[in-house]
């Protein structure tokens, strides 16, 4: 059982499946109620009929509440030779008789089986793809998703990381020293005693590992530079970027990339800093 689990590990072929089970399930709910509505002559039956293919058993589920009540329309008949009729015409346009009767069908037992077997089958395969996406045992549990979740959410956050540069159809980042990236995480920060470090959640943690800078108090000066606002000033304006009395500039270091020829750009736009 484990070896098959393995084959819907990315749960690519699962929603493939499911997809297919739950396109047959819709199609076998529109042909049971196109059946029923045209046995019990229902009006708006084409309407119906759409809104069980596209959506599945809820509208099934309302129209089998509502059947009684909803409106009908009864085809008529001539009595004379058995040909349809349009509704109100007073006289057969096919042999001239004015005496209508209402649309029967010969066979209603055999539809009515019919609409029984197709309703039976398509709540067999919803029931079918709920047990397999959920409970059998290729179904991902808790965990996994959980992980994919995560996974797409730290996805979505690369951008706000680094600013990207696509280059021969992949987006790559670069540092202080212009080295080229493929991971945003992976981007190194230096600062002036030599040290490295790679942003890992909401801190900066030197190669070494030694070191330490929360996300927070992490600065970049105007030369490119990783600084610890915490360990070098003893108050950081609210405002940032902000300018010390010597001149120097210093921005969050989120806030702060490098293009190809190592010039500090912002994460946000790519626009130089300077």
């Amino acid at each position: 059982m484990e070896v098959i689990k393995n084959l819907f590990k990315d749960n690519t072929q699962m929603a493939l499946i499911s997809m297919g089970v739950t396109l047959v399930s819709h199609i076998f709910f529109s042909a049971a109620i196109n059946y029923d509505t045209k046995l019990n002559h229902k009006k708006y039956g084409n309407l119906w009929t759409s809104a069980a293919f596209l959506f599945g058993i809820v509208p099934v589920g309302f129209y089998y509440v509502f059947r009684r009540i909803l409106p009908e329309k009864v085809p008529i008949v001539c009595a004379k030779c058995g040909k349809k009729a349009l509704k109100d015409r007073k006289k057969c346009p096919h042999c001239g008789s004015t005496n209508f009767v209402p649309l029967k069908y010969d066979n209603v037992g055999a539809v009515k089986n019919r609409i029984i077997i197709f309703l039976a089958i398509a709540i067999v395969l919803y029931a079918f793809d709920i047990w397999y996406t959920q409970y059998s045992p290729w179904a991902p549990d808790e965990e996994e998703v959980i992980e994919e979740v995560i996974d797409d959410f730290d996805d979505s956050l690369y951008d706000d990381v680094r600013f990207g540069y696509e280059e021969k159809g992949k987006t790559v980042y670069y540092d202080r020293e212009g080295k080229q990236y493929t991971d945003p995480y992976n981007v190194y920060f230096y600062d002036k005693n030599g040290n490295i470090f790679t942003f890992d959640a909401d801190i900066y943690v030197s190669v070494s590992g030694k070191e330490k800078i929360s996300s927070k108090a992490a600065l970049v000066d105007s030369n490119g530079y990783l600084v610890d606002a915490e360990a070098k000033f003893e108050n950081i304006p609210d405002v940032l970027p902000f300018k010390t009395q010597d001149g120097t500039m210093y921005y969050l270091a989120r806030d702060i990339s490098w293009n190809k020829d190592g010039k500090m750009v912002y994460t946000s736009n790519g626009k130089p800093v300077n």
